[in-house]
């Protein structure tokens, strides 16, 4: 039987842990957690039963298969998986962080998607805000970003079955454009939006999607 698993913050800033059925949009159990400002990144999923119980786990998103016999966890990375909408002129920039860092703060520790750079023409995932080492090749995308319509995008950051964490993203209903594996896995906890220089963009975070 399906389930799935979301853990996000609210605009209280308290973590919110919701789980539910396959198929349900409801949850069936909902908790929070005031945490303040303080949202320790997750870095890992872990399954077990109880004593001397064995279960067979299915992850959809990770293509994983596993059972697990007693109170003893079995531990995957954690899944990252959204949907966006941007409109903007050019240079759309996505960081996945395990921090939330003020404004005009620089950091290397981010992974970094840029979507229609170099005046809208390229795109790349890189390692650093502004970063010098790529993830993936830099993509020719012309013409990827509208100034005047909103067109949408996926991200995921989740490991392979050799527990690599690849990182992906492409454009809504199709597969992946950029694609690569970081030289140094980060525990992620919060997705940042910017632009570049003077331009502006518009984004719109669709609703988080269930990562089991």
């Amino acid at each position: 039987r399906g389930f799935w698993i979301t853990a996000g913050p609210t605009h209280t800033s308290a973590l919110v842990l919701r789980a539910g059925r396959a198929g349900e949009e409801e949850p069936f159990m909902t908790a929070f957690a005031l945490v303040g400002n303080n949202i320790d990144p997750v870095g890992y999923l872990g399954f077990a039963t109880w004593i001397d119980h064995t279960a067979q786990f299915r992850h959809i998103s990770g293509g994983r298969s596993m059972a697990v016999r007693g109170y003893n966890f079995r531990f995957l990375r954690f899944p990252i998986s959204f949907h966006f909408k941007a409109m903007g002129e050019t240079s759309v920039h996505v960081a996945l962080s395990p921090f939330n860092y003020m404004q005009g703060e620089r950091d290397t520790d981010v992974y970094e998607f840029v979507f229609g750079g170099y005046s809208n023409s390229k795109s790349v995932i890189t390692q650093g805000m502004e970063g010098k080492q790529y993830i993936s090749d830099q993509i020719e995308t012309p013409n990827i970003l509208s100034p005047t319509a909103f067109r949408g995008f996926w991200i995921t950051a989740e490991a392979n079955a050799q527990d690599v964490l690849v990182l992906s993203a492409g454009r809504d209903g199709e597969g992946p454009f950029m694609t690569g594996i970081p030289t140094k896995h980060l525990h992620l906890g919060h997705i940042g939006f910017a632009c570049w220089g003077d331009h502006t963009a518009h984004i719109r975070l669709q609703a988080a999607q269930p990562f089991l």
